[in-house]
């Protein structure tokens, strides 16, 4: 398959996935992709291990931290106007939402507890 072991592609190919999940002009399929979340997530690890590798504990530790989701993120605010947006979820299972959830918002990590939350207080919230 493609092997990218150039710190800077890497972070290239980081940029632009980001850029094209939640950046202007973002599309629904891009954003809940389980194939686009996977690549998301291996980059990123590719980006850590190539860090540690390098000897930078610190800045792969930077990375660990930045991946994890927050609500003051924009990347957060996309996927809250996804789901406002998709009366699908009243019909999806919350295991089926949570996928999806975690496909949106690839390569940052949520909890469960955040993924309650939202399917709480911004899915279910009309029933």
């Amino acid at each position: 398959m493609i092997d990218i072991e150039d710190y800077w592609e890497l972070l290239a190919l980081h940029k632009a996935i980001m850029a094209a999940k939640f950046g202007n002009g973002s599309t629904r399929e891009m954003l809940t992709s389980p194939f686009l979340a996977s690549v998301a997530k291996k980059v990123l690890q590719a980006i850590v291990d190539a860090e540690r590798k390098k000897g930078s504990e610190e800045k792969a530790k930077n990375w660990e931290a930045w991946k994890k989701a927050e609500e003051n993120r924009n990347e957060w605010d996309k996927l809250v106007e996804v789901i406002e947006q998709g009366e699908r979820y009243q019909t999806l299972s919350d295991n089926d939402i949570g996928r999806e959830i975690r496909d949106i918002l690839s390569p940052l990590e949520i909890t469960d507890e955040q993924i309650s939350k939202l399917i709480e207080t911004q899915i279910r919230k009309a029933n």
